[in-house]
């Protein structure tokens, strides 16, 4: 087996990946399109500080107390 052809198919698939729009970027363009520009900015950095507070939750280990505790998870999935 050859590494360089696989090699390349992931880098590859990470690519496209990287260059694909998602959900976030669909809302930014939303409320840029639909409302403003100071709109989409407050979207943008809403998004920010709740891509932010996830990362620091996972960073402390919400993640055990969430497998501790898995009711808490899904309340905490239905309430956000």
């Amino acid at each position: 087996m050859e590494f360089p052809p696989i090699i390349a198919a992931i880098v590859f698939v990470g690519f496209l990946a990287l260059i694909s729009l998602g959900p976030n970027f669909v809302l930014t363009t939303s409320a840029a399109v639909s409302k403003s520009r100071r709109h989409a900015i407050w979207t943008a950095c809403g998004i920010a500080i709740g891509s932010f507070a996830w990362a620091g939750a996972a960073a402390l280990g919400i993640v055990s107390v969430f497998e501790a505790l898995p009711l808490l998870g899904f309340a905490l999935k239905v309430l956000v």
